[in-house]
């Protein structure tokens, strides 16, 4: 059935409207933008200004001046970075406070993800040692070198890739928290500085390697003590104890300073 000629009439009335709040919602989005854009760029030619102002001073052996204009310059440059965040996020058309969200939610997820990660491969681990440990211990006949050693090996390997799952979720983590940091800068908000504060990204790094490396050198120590007078196995369990503990290490660096 047709359409009568009101009904056709409120509904183009209605897309009229709808696309005239549109474009004047861009636009106001539009000059805000442009607005915050200028203000970037003032503050950021006022830190090049109050930058030069500080050398001049100090060539000519003025510090208390030179001090006092850096302090200036930090002030611009901090004002420069609220507004660039927030022109940026303008531009890419999204809000601030939504990617905020998302970034909280990220560190929540990732935070969740180390936790269980650490439960379900520390639980893991532990039960596989400890099931070595009691055959090694009770075996009737005695387990030869060889196989002693390859058990260690696999052992060894699964603890450094779980170690590796968990560098990697600490990567992600700590890249959200910065993310989350910027942004609340522009936003004027505090959670994610606050929290860091009181607990910074190092302290989770260290818990994590000394967990590692307490199953790591437990596993060591079990073998190598179950391989007592075999060579070169024995030896070869220490330096494979050795090395994976610096693995363990270094790799937790990286994690923490990428």
């Amino acid at each position: 059935m047709a359409r009568s000629a009101s009904e056709i009439n409120a509904e183009a009335q209605h897309l009229h409207d709808e696309a005239e709040a549109l474009v004047a919602a861009v636009r106001a989005r539009l000059a805000v933008a442009r607005h915050t854009i200028d203000t970037a760029e003032v503050a950021a030619q006022a830190t090049i200004v109050a930058v030069g102002n500080a050398m001049t001073a100090t060539a000519a052996n003025h510090i208390r001046e030179a001090d006092t204009q850096c302090v200036v310059a930090r002030s611009q440059l901090a004002a420069a970075r609220s507004a660039a965040t927030q022109a940026f996020a303008g531009v890419a058309g999204a809000d601030p406070k939504d990617e905020w969200k998302e970034c909280r939610a990220s560190i929540d997820r990732f935070d969740r993800l180390l936790v269980d990660l650490r439960k379900t491969g520390f639980g893991f681990l532990t039960t596989v040692v400890g099931g070595a440990a009691i055959l090694l211990g009770t075996a009737a006949a005695p387990t030869p070198g060889e196989f002693k050693f390859v058990a260690f090996v696999v052992l060894g390997l699964l603890t450094i890739t779980l170690f590796a799952v968990d560098c990697s979720h600490q990567i992600w983590l700590k890249a959200a928290v910065a993310r989350a940091t910027v942004l609340e800068t522009a936003l004027s908000y505090e959670i994610t500085r606050e929290i860091t504060k009181k607990f910074h990204g190092v302290e989770a790094v260290i818990i994590g390697v000394i967990l590692y490396l307490i199953v790591f050198a437990a596993t060591s120590v079990l073998f190598w003590v179950s391989l007592e007078g075999v060579s070169p196995f024995q030896l070869w369990t220490l330096v494979g104890g050795l090395a994976g503990s610096a693995v363990i290490i270094l790799g937790a660096a990286f994690a923490y300073l990428r």
